[in-house]
């Protein structure tokens, strides 16, 4: 019995580690409360950040440092909306990619912190006139899928440098300059598919 406890424990431990609903980390969904200090602490937290059906106002960026978060994805029902109501980008993934894409530079720790980040089933709204959906910097393998950029000044915008970039079955549309802004990026990769992007001006 005691071992069986041990495991149960184990087990809600590791849960955790790896989950962050916003919820939990006192995030409303309102559309009225700011929510973004309840996203930060559920990005602090890592693993797969959580956003059940609601609308989630952020009126500041959240700056997500993939060397201090580990693994991370930001991850919604389908029904989740987050509302940029400040300038700049709702989330800014930040990594320290520096090279080529070649395994070979890439440090060993890299590979157990950085790769991968994801944005899957959640829907950026601008409610500024400046918003940006993601900004995406030095960078590997960003994956972004089933997602909806709308009402934003720019939708997806990579910068400086990225690697291995994967875009999908995502809509950018009705956005006030650019869907996916490659803004003077080093960029190896990047690959759009089964995407709507349209009336970007």
């Amino acid at each position: 019995m005691n071992q069986l406890k041990l495991l149960l424990a184990v087990a809600a431990l590791t849960s955790a580690s790896y989950a962050a609903p916003v919820r939990d980390h006192g995030a409303k969904g309102d559309g009225i409360a700011d929510d973004t200090d309840a996203v930060i602490r559920a990005v602090a937290a890592g693993g797969a950040v959580q956003f059940a059906a609601g609308t989630y106002r952020l009126t500041r960026t959240v700056t997500i440092e993939l060397v201090r978060t580990g693994y991370l994805s930001l991850v919604g029902d389908g029904a989740a909306v987050v509302r940029m109501d400040g300038p700049g980008p709702a989330f800014h993934f930040v990594g320290t990619q520096e090279k080529t894409a070649s395994p070979a530079d890439f440090p060993p720790e890299f590979w157990r912190t950085q790769i991968m980040p994801s944005v899957e089933a959640l829907t950026i709204a601008g409610g500024h006139a400046e918003a940006v959906g993601l900004r995406v910097t030095r960078v590997m393998q960003m994956t972004v899928t089933r997602c909806n950029f709308r009402r934003l000044q720019h939708g997806i915008h990579l910068t400086e440098r990225n690697r291995n970039v994967l875009i999908g079955n995502c809509h950018i549309y009705d956005n006030g300059g650019i869907g996916i802004f490659l803004d003077r990026v080093d960029l190896h990769q990047i690959n759009v598919g089964n995407s709507h992007i349209s009336v970007n001006v």
